[in-house]
């Protein structure tokens, strides 16, 4: 995928925003081995047992993506950050509806000590993520961004670097604190 240069995937991006539908084809065959990577890279750390399987978890980015007559996306990395939250709101949803399932007939929540739940060795509660990542939008929406891009989209930091336009050593040292402060709020 040669988007520094112009070609590859901006080019297609050009094409699809032009309408044509051959370049959306060709735009969704070239992305589908980093967006299935990051879908199976996400699905790891999902609870043994869950619904979602990875090849969903891609299909409905894909129509969350390209659903619209007008995507937006100006380069891959802008695409891959919308599908990064594509993927966050995929399963943020998925698991708002396990757990609406997870409540007695009468409506109480059931403790969660009696849903047999087990996660892998360091899996990832969403929910928390989400609520952990909704709070730090409160006092640092960029950093926000951030931790979405590198969790969920799987970006490098020097992709985000560029995307975000913060220089690298700024962005490793703020993601220290991030990632800290994260783990505190999920724990």
């Amino acid at each position: 995928m040669t988007d520094s240069t112009g070609g590859g995937v901006a080019d297609l991006l050009r094409a699809v925003k032009a309408g044509d539908l051959q370049a959306r084809d060709e735009l969704i065959a070239l992305i589908q081995p980093e967006l299935r990577k990051c879908a199976d890279r996400l699905m790891r750390h999902q609870p043994n047992g869950h619904t979602l399987q990875p090849t969903a978890l891609v299909n409905e980015a894909y129509l969350k993506l390209f659903g619209t007559d007008d995507p937006h996306f100006t380069d891959r990395r802008h695409l891959m950050a919308t599908a990064a939250t594509a993927m966050r709101q995929i399963l943020i949803d998925h698991a708002r509806r396990r757990n609406s399932n997870k409540r007695s007939a009468d409506g109480d929540r059931i403790a969660l000590e009696s849903v047999a739940l087990s996660y892998e060795g360091n899996g990832v509660d969403v929910l928390a993520m989400d609520e952990a990542l909704s709070s730090l939008t409160e006092f640092d929406p960029q950093m926000a961004r951030v931790a979405e891009l590198r969790v969920f989209a799987g970006l490098t930091f020097e992709e985000i670097a560029e995307l975000e336009d913060i220089p690298l050593r700024t962005l490793q040292r703020k993601w220290s604190a991030v990632r800290a402060w994260m783990m505190g709020k999920m724990a």
